[in-house]
């Protein structure tokens, strides 16, 4: 064969290590995204409870004259 023969071997091995990258590249970005759905549900609980504490109840109390 000369130098410049692609064989089916070389295109099946350089097929797994770019399939290697890529499963690792997906594992490493879901845990940013799990990561960030869990902050986000934190700071909207967080929020939600600060909103319910700190609203005022105002009562007007009217008198007959």
């Amino acid at each position: 064969m000369t130098p410049n023969t692609i064989t089916r071997d070389d295109l099946e091995g350089k097929l797994r290590e770019i399939e290697d990258v890529v499963d690792t590249t997906v594992s490493g970005a879901s845990r940013w995204v799990i990561g960030g759905l869990v902050l986000a549900t934190v700071v909207f609980v967080s929020w939600k409870i600060y909103r319910s504490r700190t609203q005022k109840i105002t009562v007007e109390v009217y008198t007959q004259q």
